[in-house]
């Protein structure tokens, strides 16, 4: 009945798609079907975060985490701002493996966290403890699933499709709201012909209208943000 982390999976039917009534991964037999030898596992429960490294300075605070088995999440603050979560981890013993993030050294996430103090940005953690290392590893599979996380560099880091679409929407927006409306002196200035003052009167039917689009979408953009529903590339919400 002894099972490794790599038994540790999604479950799957027996026509190879994923099997929807798990909601996270489990132990799976050779076929990819569920181990029923084992217990389901549960999603994690995490606490509120703690301050890891302060600044600048990389201050380590000590946190009380669970001695035990778990996942844990790291994330960058710069100042008063928003918490970005940068990591998702596991370990088989919590309050070990967050000390060495702390304390630094030759520290897998040491110069990402190097980085982030030169930035300024206080770093904090959050640990939700497992029953057995099996369910931390299927907890860590979880959330690894569920974003993009750029410290995971081995796992699912480096670049994500999602901020370049972000990017490029934004684009087009500031170009719609702004391009349309610098554009309207234009309509008044050039010849008077008849042609040329339909030509002005469409343009300026179609300017006015993209224009209100703009203005609508940005209006309902910034009552998602204010009503915390809106999230960036990184899933990450825009107020905490």
């Amino acid at each position: 009945m002894s099972r490794t982390l790599k038994d540790i999976g999604w479950v799957v039917r027996n026509d190879g798609e994923p099997d929807r009534r798990y909601a996270m991964p489990q132990v799976l037999n050779y076929d990819g079907s569920r181990d029923r030898r084992f217990d389901l596992f549960q999603q994690p429960t995490f606490g509120p975060s703690q301050l890891l490294t302060q600044g600048r300075s990389q201050y380590y605070n000590g946190i009380d985490a669970h001695a035990g088995p778990g996942v844990y999440q790291l994330m960058t603050m710069p100042g008063m701002g928003r918490p970005t979560t940068q990591y998702s981890g596991m370990s088989n013993d919590l309050s070990r493996r967050l000390d060495e993030h702390g304390r630094g050294g030759w520290d897998n996430l040491a110069s990402p966290m190097h980085q982030a103090a030169i930035r300024g940005m206080d770093v904090r953690a959050r640990f939700a403890p497992a029953d057995g290392a099996l369910e931390a590893r299927a907890q860590e599979l979880l959330l690894l699933g569920q974003r993009e996380y750029s410290w995971n560099s081995r796992n699912n880091g480096g670049f994500n499709p999602h901020c370049f679409a972000y990017i490029i929407v934004g684009l087009l927006k500031l170009l719609l709201g702004c391009g349309c409306c610098s554009a309207w002196p234009l309509t008044y200035f050039g010849s008077e012909s008849q042609n040329t003052e339909a030509i002005k009167f469409k343009f300026r039917g179609v300017s006015t209208f993209i224009t209100l689009l703009a203005f609508v979408w940005w209006i309902v953009d910034w009552a998602r943000i204010l009503g915390n529903k809106f999230a960036d590339g990184n899933g990450e919400a825009l107020m905490y």
